[in-house]
């Protein structure tokens, strides 16, 4: 039992409970066709327990070796959703329908990408100061990114580079390798002002310099990082256009909910007046009125942190933040004791999906993010979801199990 993470599992199995707990007051009405999710979402605890008990048992070498195998797999069941002929896109392309049970193959493609990134930058020829090395983990992460945008979904598609981006951060790549990656991405989202875009420009040629002093680069690397953040930021106005009617309206509410306040705003404005409602102790189980007269849409997935804050309060949701911050510290911790570098970026990567969840998620229902559609781990209604969390949580156990291996 002294391999055994005892705290990680205790506070895994208090989470499982804390959403079946949440999600039977947050189930729509039985007669809306979905007051049964309570009862489905138990039906999957057991291939979850099952799925996390494999990925606790099977040793890890193994699983380090099928690395790359379990990420093409995952790409083809990208892909399967894309190709499939249904009457409702918007929907199937996500999922994946085997009778009357769905997965969402993008859940899956999170791990699988964290184990081939570990395995590829652990690598002894990966040199953390060569541009060049970055190119085979950057195409590992697009590949995924691309085919979940063309779902689409653009929520997840963004936790791909977030992981990435974690990994190389404990790797200790240098500091223009990190700016090489992060620059181009706020050169897109600073892009659609220009005034915004020039500062953006004006910061990036002063972080080029302080680099330049400090983390010396050649000139050939700077001139093709200025390129690079130039065409992106002439390039957004046409990237803007290719996005669905939707999306723009998620990314326009987000800096006023008010500019759609029945429309792409609903979500946001009344998730803020069901949390502010609870007060400190909440307004008591199953009692919520923005849940109960259905003003909170989407309340047992993307909103069901919305519904625990009206009927449970802030201490509701403290409790919950308690709870993510002991899983994703335990996380953390076992990246920093493994000897084994392979194992130990797989326990970042691992843990970052939990950060990033959890900030979106959260973020979302209080205003601080655009709506991404992103489920709360272990609490929002989702089998994938409560499959895919419970197979990191037995990886992490499995990196725990053998931490002093090399």
């Amino acid at each position: 039992m002294k391999n055994i993470d005892l705290p990680l599992i205790i506070t895994t199995l208090i989470l499982i409970l804390f959403g079946l707990f949440v999600l039977h007051s947050a189930q729509p009405e039985s007669g809306s066709g979905e007051g049964r999710i309570f009862l489905r979402q138990i039906l999957w605890l057991f291939p979850a327990l099952l799925a996390g008990t494999l990925a606790f048992l099977i040793p890890y070498r193994t699983i380090n070796t099928l690395a790359y195998l379990f990420f093409g797999i995952s790409i083809i069941l990208l892909l399967i959703p894309l190709f499939s002929s249904s009457t409702t896109p918007a929907l199937t392309r996500r999922w994946i329908n085997l009778g009357p049970l769905q997965f969402q193959p993008s859940e899956f493609a999170k791990v699988a990408c964290i184990l081939a990134l570990a395995r590829m930058i652990s690598h002894s020829q990966f040199s953390r100061g060569s541009l060049k090395n970055l190119l085979l983990p950057m195409g590992i992460v697009l590949l995924p990114t691309g085919l979940v945008l063309m779902e689409p979904d653009l929520g997840t598609s963004f936790i791909f580079f977030f992981l990435l981006l974690a990994i190389l951060f404990y790797r200790k790549i240098p500091p223009f390798s990190l700016l090489f990656l992060v620059s181009p991405l706020v050169s897109l989202l600073s892009a659609f002002h220009w005034v915004s875009w020039t500062l953006f420009i004006l910061l990036f040629l002063f972080l080029l310099y302080l680099f330049s002093k400090y983390h010396p680069f050649s000139f050939q690397q700077g001139l093709l990082l200025l390129v690079l953040n130039c065409g992106i930021g002439i390039a957004t106005p046409l990237l803007w256009g290719t996005l669905k009617e939707y999306q723009k309206k998620r990314i326009l509410t987000f800096l006023n909910p008010g500019l759609d306040p029945l429309g792409a705003g609903w979500h946001t404005l009344q998730s803020k007046i069901a949390i502010g409602s609870g007060g400190i102790f909440g307004t008591g189980y199953g009692q919520g009125s923005q849940k109960n007269l259905a003003f909170l849409p989407e309340q047992h997935t993307d909103f069901v942190y919305s519904v625990i804050g009206e009927e449970l309060g802030l201490i509701g949701c403290a409790f919950l933040l308690l709870l993510f911050f002991l899983l994703i510290w335990r996380g953390l911790k076992l990246a920093s004791e493994s000897k084994n570098l392979t194992k130990s970026l797989a326990a970042v990567g691992l843990s970052s999906i939990f950060i990033y969840q959890v900030f979106v998620n959260m973020g979302m229902a209080i205003g601080l993010v655009p709506v991404a559609g992103l489920p709360l781990p272990f609490i929002s209604y989702g089998g994938s979801s409560l499959v895919t969390s419970t197979i990191a949580v037995g990886l992490l156990l499995n990196i725990r199990k053998t931490k002093y291996e090399y």
